[in-house]
């Protein structure tokens, strides 16, 4: 299996670039084997969900439902942090329509 881990060349100076023997030097660093620790367990991020594609939709709205959507869009910033998008909540909104009507 190759060595991913990149080489040091600290301390060379100059000599990592214009010497004939460094090359070689940086090469026998390289392919020295690394120990794995096959007992630890592997960290994964869990925390972004998978993205779905998003096709482009056009709709129209009143001036008072886009003053709606900024206002809320700014509150959530404000309150939770959380960065979004007027699309996001538009998203969010189908979803409780849809949720209200199934149910």
């Amino acid at each position: 299996m190759p060595n991913n881990k990149r080489t040091s060349i600290r301390g060379m100076g100059a000599d990592a670039f214009f010497s004939p023997n460094a090359a070689a030097k940086v090469n026998q660093q390289a392919s020295t084997p690394v120990q794995q620790n096959a007992s630890a367990p592997v960290q994964q991020d869990t925390s972004t969900p998978v993205k779905q594609p998003l096709i482009k939709a056009t709709f129209y709205l009143t001036p008072e439902h886009e003053a709606a959507l900024e206002e809320l869009k700014l509150k959530l910033r404000k309150t939770t942090g959380e960065r979004t998008d007027k699309s996001e909540l538009v998203r969010r909104a189908i979803d409780l329509l849809v949720s209200q009507y199934n149910s």
